[in-house]
Parts: C-alpha cells; structure tokens; sequence
C-alpha cells in the first residue's frame, strides 16, 4: 500500500498515518485481533476495521490485500475529505475505500486472481463479501433509484450497502459497461492508473458532509483538471466517460427511498430572531464571540472517544457536541457498529455540529 500512494500520488503514507515512536513512525498494524468486550465465541473478531489510529484485522483478513488497502484508505480519507461516517457521506466513505482496495488487489494479481474478478474480500476466510461490477449480488443497489437502496438508522443510515452505487460508479469508470440506456467506455489500462489518480485527487477534493451528487461534481471536476494538464494521459474523452457514468447510476438523484431533507434556510425559526454571526478567534466585538461549553470540540477532533470528524459542507472543520443520553432523536445502540472498546450498555450517543468557516460560525442549524 505505501508503495501504491508514492506511486500514484506521491503520498507517504508512514507520515501521512504513521504512530509516532519517538526517533521515528511506523504504521500500526494489529492481527488476529478479539474485542475485549466480545464473547469468547467471537473471538477473534470476524472484521477488520481502522480506529482512526491503526488497523485491527481478526484472524485471516490481513491476507487480502483488498481489504489491507481499504483500512488503509480510511485512514487516507480521514487526513483529507474526513468524510462523516453517517448516511451518504458514509456510503462514499465505504465506496472509496473499496475502490482503492480492489485496484491494489488489480495491480498486484497473486496465483489463481482473475483480472476479471471485480469482488471484494476473495480471499477472505468469509469468502467474497462485495462485487464492484454486480452490487446486486450481495444486495447492494447500483444506482441511487434502485430498491436495494437502504434506509433507515441501521447501519449508521446504510453505509455498508449504499456503498455499492459508488462502486458501481467506479466500474463504470475503469472498465466500461451499458446502463441506463448509456454506454460507457472504460478508460483504464492494465496498471489502473488513471481511475487510481482520479480517485485519489477525489479523496482530498471532497469534504466530510459531501453527497453522491458532489461526489459526480468532484469526479467531472478531479477528471477535467487532471486532463487539462495531461496527467497520467487523461484525456477529455476520457472525462466525457466519467461523466457518463456517474449518469448512469444517476449519483445527481436524491434517493426516492432515503430522501434526503433540504438544508436548513440561513434564519432561525419564526419569531426568534435575525440569524446570529458569531465569531471563534480573537477577532470581532466581544459580544459576538461564540462561547463554547464544555460539552464541545473544534473537529476534526482525534484525541477524543469515539474519534470526531470534521462533518462539515463547507471547508474543512465544524464545531461539535455531544448530546447527553436520552435526548430526542438518539441513535439505537447496536452492538455490531458499536466503535471498538466501547463496552455494551454504554449508548452511541448522536451528535450535533455547525459547518464553519475560517474566523466565524453561525448559529443557523445545518
């Protein structure tokens, strides 16, 4: 995986995610992992997963080398686009991970690999747990109008089947296909280097509150600077394909089932008054300067549990808080997307954060 970052995108990924050890960094890296707090029979964990820290893979899943560069990716999407782990942005956080994973597994083929094989986890003692050309497969949906699509709280609004609409994307993309009475060109060689690029510079253009629409948005855009200046021979036929694709699995569409709500008008409700500015840094009148409680943390926020991200629509941080156990509109508790080392009985508790800019934030919901 580091020599794959160096080579696509010149990416260290010992400084970029490394653990410091004092005169140097390593990456962290804990197998046959059992959660502390899990019945012996789940021991060791059937999963792999990163903390915001490291990677922790359970018996036999540090062998696929899919699954290696997905956690990986986590942890490159979150020094970057820091994509909130909820919902679409979720699904987007998932779907990236996939696809750098499986151009790692494409790029360094071991006995028996087909270059036709498009699934994720083949060689996972579970066996193949998702297909980048055949979401339905494994009951995922390829467009965002399909029934497949996911709604609902459970898994953290869906993330791990809606994923499948950007890994449809992502085929798409590389290898070609009809849909949606659209044919697309594939625009991949052997190496997968182009969508490998594309999808990198896609990973630090996006932002954490970004939507399948902005990911279309990013990917036209990532697609048409990287063709402007001939990089990795992109061409304008090439992004013409890329829009294409993200047509066809109709990333542009608001779930018909998981719509999405609009955003909140920048005013506060009917007869509380004006919308507020209050400013975060030394500057501005004293009695404009936004008072954090005790309760809240600038994010992206690492050093806290569970980690924060930055869950922001525009630029790069948010302001975030915790709500107490027992408000309105908490999240169930499941033990299966419980973060490692929370112990049962001890609730997820939502959160609520105000997208912000630099020296200022509003007081408007988002």
């Amino acid at each position: 995986m580091s020599t794959f970052y160096r080579q696509i995108g010149h990416v260290d990924l010992t400084r970029l995610l490394g653990v410091d050890e004092g005169d140097h960094r390593s990456l962290s890296s804990t197998v046959r992992y059992c959660d502390p707090f899990a019945p012996p029979a789940f021991c060791p964990l059937a999963n792999a997963f990163w903390n915001g820290v490291g990677m922790f893979y359970g018996q036999g899943f540090a062998s696929a080398d899919d699954v290696v560069g997905h956690e990986m990716t986590h942890g490159v999407i979150s020094h970057h686009a820091d994509l909130f782990y909820w919902g679409q942005s979720g699904a987007i956080n998932e779907s990236l991970a996939d696809v750098m994973g499986e151009i790692v597994d494409h790029r360094h083929r071991g006995p028996g690999d087909s270059p036709h094989s498009w699934t994720i986890g083949e060689d996972l003692p579970i066996g193949a747990i998702r297909s980048m050309k055949h979401p339905g497969r494994f009951g995922q949906p390829q467009t965002m109008t399909g029934r497949r699509y996911a709604r609902g709280a459970d898994d953290n609004g869906g993330v791990h089947t809606n994923s499948g609409v950007g890994n449809r994307t992502f085929y798409l993309i590389s290898q070609g296909g009809r849909q949606a009475g659209r044919t697309v060109h594939g625009i991949d060689g052997p190496s997968l280097r182009k969508s490998a690029t594309l999808y990198l510079d896609v990973i630090e253009h996006l932002v954490s509150g970004s939507d399948y629409a902005d990911l279309g948005a990013v990917l036209d855009r990532s697609c048409h600077v990287l063709a402007r200046h001939h990089t990795v021979g992109m061409t304008g036929g090439d992004c013409r394909n890329v829009h294409r694709a993200t047509r066809a699995t109709r990333l542009r569409t608001t779930p018909p089932r998981a719509k999405q709500p609009p955003d909140a008008p920048m005013a506060c409700p009917r007869g509380a008054g004006p919308v507020r500015l209050l400013f975060d840094s030394e500057k501005g009148h004293p009695a404009s300067r936004f008072d954090a409680g005790p309760t809240w943390v600038r994010a992206p926020n690492q050093s806290v549990f569970p980690p924060v991200s930055a869950n922001a629509t525009s630029g790069r941080a948010s302001w975030f808080s915790s709500e107490a156990a027992g408000h309105h509109g908490q999240l169930p508790d499941d033990a299966s997307r419980r973060p490692p080392g929370r112990p049962p009985g001890v609730p997820v508790v939502p959160a609520v954060g105000v997208s912000w800019r630099p020296a200022r934030t509003s007081t408007a919901p988002r």
